[in-house]
């Protein structure tokens, strides 16, 4: 009896790790992605919405960083600024939740986010960033709704 529960408990301290960080589960397909910016200093900040397919190989690595950089962007046109690139760093997943920080160049920015995915064809994001400009900062919020409406052609 004393064996078995030996190896119950060994099992299971190896097996929470697994379960803590295992990938959440975003099925690829054609996703639609709804935007909203808050303390832009360009743009109208309003809600955007595009589709675009989105493969297992982009979704596989770090799936809450490929919904972000396929969102659309807070503006088209000519006060459009190039997107920043960005690094998902400590990413934490605890079930359908997850939280990480970020670190961006060009412009140089810094935060934090966090998702949850409500099932493999739908998920929120948050991320609130940080912009360094010179000697001032300005504050950014980005949200996300992203659903899965089918399959890519």
């Amino acid at each position: 009896m004393n064996r078995i529960t030996f190896y119950t408990v060994f099992i299971l301290a190896i097996a929470t790790p697994t379960r803590v960080f295992a990938q959440i589960s975003v099925q690829p397909g054609k996703w639609e992605l709804t935007s909203t910016f808050k303390g832009l200093p360009f743009g109208d900040g309003g809600e955007r919405t595009h589709t675009v397919c989105l493969t297992q190989t982009a979704l596989q690595t770090i799936p809450e960083k490929a919904l972000i950089e396929a969102s659309p962007p807070p503006s088209d046109g000519a006060d459009r600024h190039p997107s920043p690139r960005c690094d998902y760093l400590q990413v934490r997943r605890d079930g359908a939740k997850s939280s990480w920080s970020t670190s961006c160049s060009e412009p140089k920015a810094t935060g934090s986010g966090n998702a949850t995915v409500h099932s493999p064809q739908r998920v929120e994001l948050h991320e609130e960033l940080e912009v360094k400009m010179g000697f001032k900062s300005r504050q950014i919020r980005h949200d996300i709704r992203a659903r899965r409406v089918g399959d890519c052609p």
